[in-house]
């Protein structure tokens, strides 16, 4: 299978140079972005300036803690119909945590 895609190359090269190319797409999808921010600057009024992503750093705690795989045994074993790792997020995790602060 590896020689099929190296048409040709070495394999060893090929896969390391596959396995470079994979690393440096991931490595720019990663660089930190500065956002440049200025008091004195006025805002368009017809541009939007308010993004709701509040939630992403509850949402890596509720992934971190495994919660969505917990939710997915629990629907396979008693066979729901519905999504419990959307319920459970959008209702009671998300809003339990907010709650407390």
């Amino acid at each position: 299978m590896v020689r099929t895609r190296a048409n040709g190359k070495d394999p060893y090269i090929w896969a390391q140079e596959y396995v470079d190319e994979l690393n440096r797409k991931e490595y720019e999808g990663q660089k930190e972005i500065l956002i440049k921010y200025s008091p004195s600057k006025l805002l368009k009024t017809d541009e939007k300036h308010l993004f709701n992503c509040g939630y992403l750093f509850l949402q890596s705690i509720y992934y971190l803690l495994k919660l969505d795989k917990i939710c997915s045994k629990i629907s396979k074993k008693y066979s729901f119909e519905y999504d419990l790792n959307d319920i459970f997020i959008s209702t009671n995790f998300y809003s339990y945590t907010l709650s407390i602060f």
